[in-house]
């Protein structure tokens, strides 16, 4: 109100005008807090903002299929991504290098270990997302500080 009341000050208005100023800029503070909405960050790829547009909230502890479902289709690629031969997550790779990653944290259809890292792909996605990350050559557009718990 202080930083309000020397802009009034300042402009040579008396106090009924003062008080209306003040009121006019609280209403517009107000107004944009509670109306405008922050906008989703937009990449030049359709792909990347096709996949962010994605709300994954809906689909954590769900099963992958569920979020493959409405995954953007014309991807080209789906592998296992591995840590020391257990299985973290599905890869969906798109065209100009555009992928998104499916985080399983606790596996119960199938064994996540395998020396030869072949894992059937259809079991997999039966298990339950924990958390998606998407990118495009080497940047990040989603949990991009999260780690894998090792």
């Amino acid at each position: 109100m202080l930083v309000m009341t020397l802009l009034a000050s300042k402009r040579g208005l008396n106090l009924t005008h003062k008080k209306i100023y003040m009121k006019k800029i609280f209403y517009l503070f107000l107004f944009s807090v509670l109306f405008i909405k922050p906008v989703k960050a937009q990449t030049a790829d359709s792909t990347v903002n096709q996949l962010l547009a994605i709300d994954e909230s809906i689909y954590i502890g769900l099963p992958l299929d569920s979020i493959i479902s409405v995954l953007p289709p014309g991807y080209t690629e789906m592998k296992v991504f591995d840590i020391r031969n257990t299985a973290r997550s599905i890869c969906i790779k798109y065209p100009d290098k555009v992928w998104i990653e499916l985080h399983v944290r606790n596996f119960t259809h199938m064994n996540p270990f395998d020396p030869n890292r072949n894992w059937n792909i259809p079991i997999m996605r039966t298990e339950i997302l924990y958390r998606t990350m998407i990118y495009k050559n080497t940047t990040c557009y989603r949990n991009c500080d999260l780690r894998d718990p090792q």
